[in-house]
């Protein structure tokens, strides 16, 4: 049994950017509306509670709270895709679509990152291991309806065996990343305010489509899992 489940189809990640890269251009007006939107009202909260050390209190959760509302929300575009072929969903359905489980997704990207940063730290092998097993969590809770703890276990059984296949989530997600906080410290020496503003605007470009890469991910790994039709038998 457990030589069989090494055996499971391995995902093409160079398939899954094609099709993430297709999804992001065909819906990016909405989708870059809706994150920019957000952006925008978190970057003005941000600002007005910039100061005081204790600040980042609340800083630092909102943080948690705008990118999970922005990689949730795009789940539901590769869901609308998925279903019915069309991308109708404005960037207020967008905004709105995802509000009951804000919350639920805030934790949930404190619980995985946290211990990601953790795992880190000691070594890097371990921190890229957990983003792995973790990197479909919020597709998982968006469109399961699945606890914190569950999606995190339905992600890892997802993605056992898999991990590998899918490394290159991880080197995109690396490398957007990396890219901004580099751009930003360089612009720091400029401009605090322009450097906010330029990679306020790159995430607003990087998080969505992510989150689209994520959900892509985690549809495919579904359709991999689904047991094939039983042949037809003539009468």
């Amino acid at each position: 049994m457990e030589a069989a489940r090494w055996d499971r189809k391995q995902i093409s990640m160079r398939a899954a950017i094609r099709s993430a890269n297709g999804i992001f251009a065909e819906n990016f007006g909405a989708v870059f509306s809706m994150s920019a939107f957000l952006s925008v009202v978190f970057g003005a909260i941000f600002l007005l509670a910039s100061g005081p050390t204790w600040m980042e209190l609340i800083t630092t959760p909102l943080g948690f709270l705008l990118t999970a509302w922005i990689a949730g929300a795009v789940v539901r575009v590769v869901v609308d895709v998925d279903g019915d072929g069309r991308d109708d969903l404005s960037a207020l359905d967008l905004v709105k679509s995802i509000k009951s489980k804000l919350f639920g997704l805030a934790l949930l990207g404190i619980v995985t990152q946290a211990a990601i940063v953790i795992g880190s730290v000691f070594l890097f092998v371990p921190g890229i291991f957990l983003l792995l097993m973790w990197s479909v969590a919020i597709p998982v809770m968006v469109a399961e309806d699945r606890g914190v703890f569950a999606a995190m276990a339905r992600s890892a059984d997802l993605t056992r065996y898999r991990r590998m296949s899918i490394l290159g989530f991880a080197v995109v997600l690396v490398l957007q990343l990396a890219a901004i906080g580099l751009i930003g410290w360089q612009l720091e020496n400029v401009s605090l305010i322009l450097a906010s503003v330029v990679t306020a605007g790159l995430g607003a470009l990087a998080y969505p489509y992510l989150g689209i890469l994520s959900a892509e991910i985690y549809f495919r790994l579904i359709e991999m899992d689904r047991p094939a039709s039983p042949p037809m038998v003539r009468p």
